[in-house]
């Protein structure tokens, strides 16, 4: 790639016009392949992203079962919607769910990032096992879950049985279904504490200072430390 100087108005009428062309054909030239580079995801998001998102919005105000015309409504649909007691309670059982499961994603990735920063000689292994679920396909996770909370022979239950407690009904049962969303979305909190470790590992030497100064390998040193939420917070958002 080429680094071409930027020159003062004062310093142009001293640079030959061959040399000005020449310039300016090598900007173009980068400037194309940069778009060029950047192509393939400036179409993945216009077309997998904002059209859709587009679509969807025009398509609310409509009448539209996709063999017809769209035949437009209005507000009718958000006004059938509001009206539905069905959205009301998803959109509890969504509030429930984030209010829950965010917190506990953050924490429980920080505490194992926190163990998979130690010494140990198989160290390696347990973080290769930690990142393990992020690679399984989600139809298989779905069904491996499917598996261990089944209340005839999952293993969730006979774990339970046991230890002399009657495991529950995880997916067929109203009240259970929740807990078991929430039990499943920890399969997937794998490289969240790779990212925190890593981000301990190439963290500048101001950062180790501080978390020396506060008590290095503490939880209340890691936990307070830069680069330790700086990867959850991009996992948070």
């Amino acid at each position: 790639m080429h680094f071409i100087a930027k020159h003062t108005p004062e310093q142009r009428h001293v640079i030959p016009r061959k040399v000005r062309r020449k310039t300016s054909r090598l900007r173009r030239r980068e400037e194309l392949l940069g778009y060029l580079f950047a192509s393939p995801i400036i179409v993945g998001i216009l077309a997998l992203a904002t059209y859709p998102f587009l679509a969807s919005v025009y398509y609310s105000f409509t009448d539209y079962n996709i063999i017809q015309q769209p035949y437009w409504t209005g507000l009718q649909n958000y006004q059938d919607l509001f009206r539905d007691p069905l959205f009301w309670q998803s959109l509890k059982n969504t509030f429930i769910y984030s209010i829950v499961v965010i917190p506990l994603n953050l924490l429980c990735a920080l505490g194992l990032a926190i163990l998979l920063k130690q010494k140990l000689r198989t160290i390696g292994f347990f973080r290769a096992l930690a990142y393990l679920p992020s690679v399984i396909p989600s139809v298989a996770a779905t069904i491996l879950w499917l598996w261990i909370l089944n209340p005839q022979y999952g293993v969730m239950n006979n774990l339970l049985n046991s230890l002399g407690i009657a495991g529950p009904d995880w997916i067929n049962n109203p009240n259970w279904t929740k807990p078991s969303l929430i039990l499943m979305s920890l399969w997937g909190i794998g490289p969240r504490p790779l990212f925190s470790w890593l981000a301990y590992k190439i963290s500048p030497k101001l950062s180790m200072k501080l978390l020396a100064s506060m008590g290095q390998g503490t939880l209340l040193a890691y936990a307070t430390s830069p680069f330790a939420w700086s990867p959850l917070r991009c996992s948070l958002t």
